[in-house]
């Protein structure tokens, strides 16, 4: 049978993470086609011991100081028609949507994928950012990853399908430990803007690791130095991000005055649109009335802002939770699907079983929970709903042809 899907892991000599990363790729290794591939940087046997335990595919890589070539070794090596990469210091907590992605045959229709990774900042789980991980790609002749740090797996191929399943990430925890890698983080992205003083990706990562470190000046002064780059290479998204994160750099260092500052000259010197690359658009209902009833509040203006959003070529997400009884009605599922058909600038859509695990937290508050005693939606029968709202687009599509 033909190999699916390769999973190639970096493993350097991180043996308490590294067995809880492996053992949460078991599930797509026993029902997928796949492989997994690891690339041994590390000094330490034992660990070279744990790696061995889960595939023969353990191959040494003397590390040179470039994340790029070690990826790109698994790379070279990979059989799959699909490649996804992750690291020894992360690991899932369920692929069951991975896993259905590819059984289902619904990779068939993308080139690349996104994850969830959740960056932690303290050990016991209470405060943590999401960032949407570029980890999957169908492989081609020319796919390669590129960037000493920080590095990339390139090229970027649409359309793109954005998971919800996540991966645990504690690396950058404050702690010896990360203090160690920032350490080294840093030379090495200096030395790349020095380089490569064209891309944009290093004054950002530079700026995140004096962040991280606590040099608020030096990540200010890479964020302003990223931003006039931006502006010579005509990079609007780029400067959006460094805009916003010398505001939270600025908070840090001066106050909350200065920062609303740095915010209102983002909202008054520069359009807004201008600095998104993509929106993520939950709609609820695509019926008005059953909009409110839901809500409270009408869905005229979600409607008139993805039209706004298509208008002027933002990426746009569809977000739609399918809730038994309320959201699940085959009529205005195909509705939602023929009124979302007719924007080229749609370019994912998740269709999401809703679950009761808000209710606790609705108690917790004291609040009262408008959805006690509707069940959880099954997850079968939302890939059915799905394709209900997939025929609508289809149908649209086809209308304006």
């Amino acid at each position: 049978m033909d190999i699916v899907l390769t999973i190639s892991l970096l493993a350097s000599d991180r043996r308490e993470s590294l067995e809880r990363c492996l053992d949460s790729l078991k599930p797509l290794l026993s029902k997928l086609p796949s492989e997994l591939i690891i690339i041994f940087t590390g000094t330490d046997e034992k660990v070279r011991e744990i790696a061995e335990k889960y595939t023969p595919q353990v191959i040494p890589f003397a590390w040179c100081g470039d994340f790029s070539a070690a990826r790109n070794k698994g790379l070279k090596e990979a059989q799959g028609e699909w490649f996804l990469y992750i690291d020894d210091d992360e690991w899932f907590d369920d692929v069951d949507e991975i896993c259905e992605f590819f059984l289902g045959g619904e990779y068939k229709h993308y080139h690349s994928a996104h994850y969830v990774q959740r960056n932690y900042q303290e050990w016991n789980g209470t405060k943590y950012s999401d960032f949407s991980a570029f980890r999957l790609i169908q492989r081609t002749a020319e796919s390669r990853f590129c960037g000493a740090i920080h590095e990339e797996l390139t090229p970027r191929m649409e359309p793109c399908k954005y998971f919800q399943s996540c991966v645990h990430h504690y690396g950058y925890v404050k702690d010896a430990g990360s203090a160690l890698k920032t350490s080294r983080n840093i030379p090495m992205l200096l030395q790349a803007v020095k380089d490569h003083p064209g891309q944009i990706k290093n004054y950002i990562q530079l700026a995140k690791e004096f962040g991280l470190s606590g040099d608020w000046k030096s990540a200010e002064e890479y964020c302003r130095r990223g931003r006039e780059a931006c502006r010579e290479l005509n990079d609007p998204y780029s400067r959006g991000w460094l805009q916003a994160y010398l505001s939270h750099l600025v908070t840090e260092k001066t106050g909350k005055m200065t920062a609303i500052s740095e915010l209102e000259f983002i909202l008054t010197q520069e359009s807004p649109m201008e600095l998104t690359s993509l929106v993520m658009l939950d709609i609820k209902h695509i019926d008005p009335e059953k909009h409110k009833e839901l809500t409270a509040q009408p869905n005229d203006g979600i409607l008139a802002f993805a039209k706004y959003l298509n208008e002027n070529r933002v990426d746009m997400w569809i977000r739609h939770v399918v809730v038994p009884g309320i959201t699940d009605d085959d009529k205005y599922l195909f509705k939602l699907g023929y009124f979302i058909g007719q924007f080229s600038n749609l370019k994912a859509l998740d269709v999401l079983p809703y679950h009761t695990m808000g209710e606790t937290k609705y108690e917790k508050l004291g609040l009262t929970y408008k959805l006690s005693g509707v069940p959880a939606m099954d997850k079968d029968k939302v890939i059915e709903k799905k394709q209900v709202i997939l025929e609508g687009i289809k149908k649209r599509r086809a209308e304006g042809q």
